[in-house]
């Protein structure tokens, strides 16, 4: 029962202090971050035309994945396997 409640105690321990490293890590990571969206409004800005292709490849994305989800539907419900097993090998 001691050793159980030892080991209990050292663990968080070990997560107590693991999370103040944790949290100055956090803080050269959420500068880092900050760095990364001041230069990417900077370049929004010198380059509007960038957002117009973003939001279409990101549109174009989103309906690709509704397409095969509708395919998938169809096939299911039509009783058709997903994934056809491969002819045999011999």
């Amino acid at each position: 029962m001691g050793a159980l409640f030892i080991l209990t105690l050292l663990f968080y321990g070990a997560v107590f202090f693991a999370g103040h490293t944790v949290s100055e890590k956090r803080a050269a990571d959420l500068k880092a971050l900050e760095q990364k969206e001041k230069n990417f409004q900077k370049n929004l800005k010198a380059r509007p035309e960038l957002l117009g292709k973003v939001a279409f490849v990101f549109i174009l994305v989103i309906s690709l994945a509704l397409a095969l989800d509708v395919h998938i539907l169809r096939m299911k419900m039509q009783g058709r396997a997903l994934f056809p097993e491969p002819p045999p090998l011999i």
